[in-house]
């Protein structure tokens, strides 16, 4: 239960002080909470500290992690929009050398005028013309 070899067990069960590490993996394998082993405080099982924090939490701390979390949320929406652009604006290169505004370069033969887009390349045109779409339909956060 614990991945230690069985004489350390053994000497615990002997009546032997016990390893730090041996208790520590103890706890875990057995869904404890090491404080509780080691001082007999707080809740017993690992599954109760977190309601136990919340009953114990007053209403500034809650409010102080709500805040920091909203920040944390609104910084990783930040990075995913400027993700979401700077895909918009690959698809969208991409999708202009699939149309022929770049000159593509000849392929298996072709030497002149330009090849149909392929489904592929006209999926991803309207990938990224629906990800415009959606782009310039949301608030924008410095909107005020």
């Amino acid at each position: 239960m614990t991945n230690t070899h069985p004489e350390t067990v053994r000497r615990y069960l002997s009546g032997h002080a016990p390893s730090v590490d041996f208790v520590s993996r103890l706890a875990q394998a057995a869904g404890l909470n090491l404080n509780w082993i080691l001082s007999g405080r707080g809740p017993m099982r690992l599954a109760q500290i977190k309601p136990q924090a919340l009953k114990e939490a007053n209403a500034t701390d809650l409010l102080t992690h709500v805040a920091l979390a909203i920040e944390n949320l609104e910084s990783k929406v930040d990075r995913l929009e400027r993700y979401t652009q700077v895909l918009e604006i690959m698809i969208r290169q991409h999708d202009g050398r699939a149309a022929g505004t770049i000159e593509p370069q000849p392929r298996g033969g072709e030497t002149h005028g330009h090849a149909a887009p392929t489904q592929a390349e006209t999926d991803a045109g309207e990938r990224a013309d629906s990800i415009a779409d959606a782009l310039s339909e949301r608030p924008r956060s410095d909107a005020g």
